[in-house]
């Protein structure tokens, strides 16, 4: 369900994941903890921040601090956030 949903998790609450899969909210939050998550919203976060929405747009290479600031999102967003 997780990865046929992907980054329209992010509107979806526990309670509606848990509709879709079948199965109680408990067992949605159980699953995103084997999943090495805190719980169901740190597992809401990774997939928006790995969406390809959430990819910013190139900054106009005349401003140079536009460009610094849309060349750190960019690593963090394909940074792997695993701790």
């Amino acid at each position: 369900m997780v990865l046929d949903r992907g980054a329209d998790l992010v509107h979806l609450s526990v309670s509606d994941v848990a509709a879709l899969a079948g199965t109680a909210p408990s067992s949605v939050v159980r699953a995103c903890q084997r999943l090495g998550f805190r719980g169901y919203q740190e597992l809401k976060i990774a997939a928006a921040r790995h969406s390809p929405a959430a990819t910013p747009a190139p900054a106009d290479d005349r401003d140079p601090a536009a460009r610094a600031l849309a060349d750190t999102l960019s690593a963090d967003v394909t940074a792997d956030h695993t701790y």
